[in-house]
């Protein structure tokens, strides 16, 4: 049997939706298409998932390192939030409320 290989995309998508189980992972992506219609690119990545963990075990799900995934996307928002700071600390000192 030929191993299913997820690309990074794909990876990136399952740790967003902080996966459980595969038949729930599949699930849940089945339940955003209808929120990505608009964006082709993103439809395809989540079709294509949802089609590849139907093709895998639950052993095989379970063995997916999501956790590389998990850690950039937590450090993003790291940053994000670090810069929303330093917007808010911007906008407060031009009005006046900073040193």
């Amino acid at each position: 049997m030929k191993r299913i290989a997820f690309d990074e995309e794909e990876l990136l998508v399952l740790a967003i939706l902080e996966p459980d189980t595969r038949r729930n992972t599949i699930h849940r992506l089945e339940e955003v298409l209808p929120e990505i219609k608009e964006d082709p690119d993103m439809e395809a990545i989540v079709i294509s998932a949802a089609e590849k963990l139907k093709r895998i075990s639950d052993k095989e799900f379970a063995g997916l390192d999501l956790d590389s995934y998990r850690k950039e996307l937590e450090e993003e928002d790291e940053n994000e939030d670090g810069i929303e700071g330093e917007k808010d600390a911007d906008h407060d000192y031009a009005e006046g409320g900073g040193a």
